[in-house]
């Protein structure tokens, strides 16, 4: 099993050049920032889907298709920020799903899987949203540039991803180890930030009132100012 399949790349090498730069952008944002931006992608991804379900099955309940699509992706819009840790119990367990079929291909154990990948990405939830968005964020970046490269012929890709799959593999790893720490440090910096900006906020409020309460004659022009 590789990071690129062959199959895969055959139908994403016929999309068109603008959407394979939407896709590069979105690969490159999650490989940099995605626990930063991870409540973004997931009431995205979540009002995506729930349109996409609703346009399909609406008609079947009597719904027109456009309309069941903006109430379900509404719906989903909405409940998805408070049922995020359902979410990444679900990612957990594919990832865990995905990880099992590669090490036991019978895939006797697959509930095993399931329950110890969901269990396991709520344990670690930062560290693993962390991680699984950076190797999403690879992956996208790498059908991305690739499908780009072959389009403006710089190189013949169904050569390099079968013949140079291991060499891709072992780049994509790097790529997915850089953009962990990368994550990390950037998470680091914007909470230490908002901290500071909250501190000065605070300190700022603070001056405002005792200037406010010591300034000279405001008792007596209105002593129920400061009554509340």
């Amino acid at each position: 099993m590789h990071f690129l399949d062959a199959e895969i790349f055959s139908e994403v090498v016929k999309l068109s050049t603008p959407t394979l730069i939407a896709i590069l952008l979105c690969g490159l944002l999650l490989w940099s920032a995605g626990y930063l931006t991870h409540k973004f992608w997931v009431v995205f991804l979540a009002t995506a889907g729930a349109g996409v379900l609703g346009f399909d099955k609406g008609p079947d309940f009597g719904i027109q298709g456009i309309f069941a699509a903006l109430l379900f992706g509404i719906s989903a819009g909405i409940l998805a920020l408070s049922i995020i840790r359902v979410v990444v119990f679900v990612f957990g367990g594919c990832t865990g799903l995905i990880v099992g079929n590669v090490l036991m291909p019978a895939g006797d154990a697959w509930l095993a899987c399931l329950l110890v990948g969901g269990i396991t990405a709520l344990l670690l939830y930062p560290f693993w949203f962390t991680a699984f968005s950076s190797l999403l964020g690879t992956l996208a970046s790498a059908y991305g540039i690739i499908a780009i490269l072959d389009k403006l012929n710089a190189l013949d890709s169904s050569t390099i991803v079968d013949k140079h799959a291991g060499l891709i593999d072992v780049i994509c790893i790097g790529f997915v180890v850089f953009g962990t720490i990368i994550q990390y440090f950037l998470t680091k910096y914007f909470r230490k930030r908002k901290w500071r900006l909250m501190q000065e906020e605070e300190r700022f409020r603070a001056q405002n009132e005792n200037l406010a309460y010591s300034s000279p004659g405001t008792w007596f022009k209105n002593p129920w100012r400061h009554a509340s």
